[in-house]
């Protein structure tokens, strides 16, 4: 029996330091977790304070507070950017008033109402991305911003015929109208065709008086052979490039003439 009874404390030791160390895991868990809290609610706080530095003291920051105070604007600034460059994309622009998004066509926020001033491309010693809008500098080979390969792009664009892409618009309301529609969809304004006015010159149908011409003789014939020859322009037998009077050497490959 007395083996039994020790085996039994042997046991109820064992649980007992597992329970032991079980509850210690779970409280150092919680403790944790607590920390963990803690320094959560401590960046918040120094998130708070840096934000309400720079909006009321960021202008007279000196030192290491004004770099950072500039980096975060600068930042900033490159959110805006690569806002502007999706609603490029999607082809919407922000209403100055209520924020929303209407198409980049749009005169009025179909939200609240507002007139959207449409920006005006500054002409700049660079070049413009056709796809995004974006400056180029002149000597790149690629835009910046979207990846497009400009060359290819430019030379499509000078190739392409000029198509005028401007809308006729309500003169009430600034809505897009389609040609030919008399009344605008949205506010009923009627429109006002443009008349176009078709100058035709009605000149006198004049018969030409039929002179008889003389016959050219095999003379005449020959001295304008010989004036066309003479008046046609020489030029270099070994590059073509157009040579002048009495000169000797071709400007352009440097070979003699005349050997």
């Amino acid at each position: 029996m007395a083996m039994f009874d020790d085996v039994d404390k042997k046991l109820s030791g064992w649980f007992n330091a597992g329970a032991e160390k079980a509850k210690g895991m779970s409280e150092t868990l919680r403790l944790s977790n607590a920390i963990r809290e803690e320094e959560t609610k401590q960046a918040e706080l120094y998130r708070q304070m840096g934000k309400y530095f720079y909006d009321y003291f960021a202008v007279a920051a000196e030192g290491k507070m004004k770099e950072w105070c500039d980096g975060v604007k600068a930042s900033q600034q490159q959110v805006q950017v690569y806002k502007e460059q999706i609603q490029t994309l999607k082809g919407t622009v922000s209403c100055p008033n209520c924020g929303a998004e209407v198409s980049s066509g749009s005169a009025f926020c179909n939200v609240c109402g507002t007139k959207i001033e449409h920006k005006v491309p500054k002409a700049s010693a660079g070049r413009i991305c056709p796809v995004c809008g974006a400056s180029v500098p002149e000597s790149a080979a690629f835009c910046t911003s979207c990846g497009t390969k400009i060359p290819a792009v430019m030379e499509e664009a000078k190739s392409a015929p000029a198509v005028s892409t401007e809308k006729k618009r309500c003169t009430n309301c600034g809505n897009e109208l389609e040609d030919g529609q008399m009344f605008c969809t949205v506010c009923g304004t009627k429109v006002e065709l443009e008349k176009e006015q078709e100058v035709v010159s009605e000149q006198p149908v004049l018969e030409e008086a039929v002179t008889e011409q003389p016959v050219e003789t095999d003379n005449a014939v020959a001295e304008e052979t010989k004036t066309e020859e003479s008046s046609a322009e020489a030029v270099c037998p070994y590059c073509g490039s157009a040579l002048e009077p009495g000169q000797i050497f071709c400007t352009n490959c440097g070979q003699k003439l005349g050997e």
